[in-house]
């Protein structure tokens, strides 16, 4: 297992808002345990911290699924909506994104019931599979039965 966390980087101007953790697991989960809000140098601290795992994690596994929770708040400012927009095409783009990707927001969240709509239209202009869930196990099943859906997929066609 690997972690990784926005907490080693320092941000560069006005601070990071909210933190990222990110946990690789060995049976092909990426969790992000995200706490909010969200604001541009969160984002950028990020991605930089992202671009590591996912590029590590991509090397152990053909396909890997990731559950991402928010806490507290998924509020997300314009500007770092649209880094996190550019970032999911780009990683899609050079296949390094996820399989499919599990989205926990419990409804104590602040901004969860109008944020939803907003992080599934995200992820699906960046063409991810994407599904949410207010129950983090729950979010954890889907997600590995994503992964063994993908890996009988391609064994099937191998055969």
């Amino acid at each position: 297992m690997a972690n990784y966390s926005t907490n080693e980087l320092s941000s560069l101007t006005l601070g990071a808002h909210g933190q990222v953790h990110i946990t690789a697991y060995g049976n092909g989960i990426m969790y992000y345990e995200a706490v909010g809000p969200a604001n541009l140098e969160l984002l950028e601290t990020f991605v930089s911290v992202d671009q590591s795992a996912i590029t590590e994690f991509s090397e152990q596994f053909e396909f890997w699924c990731e559950v991402i929770e928010i806490k507290e708040s998924c509020m997300i400012l314009d500007d770092a909506k649209a880094l996190l927009t550019e970032y999911l095409i780009e990683t899609k783009k050079h296949g390094l994104n996820a399989h499919a990707t599990a989205f926990v927001l419990k409804p104590d969240v602040e901004g969860a019931f109008m944020m939803a709509e907003i992080y599934e239209q995200i992820y699906s202009q960046a063409g991810f599979i994407f599904k949410l869930f207010d129950d983090p196990q729950a979010a954890f099943e889907w997600a590995e039965s994503q992964r063994q859906h993908a890996l009988k997929s391609i064994g099937a066609k191998k055969a």
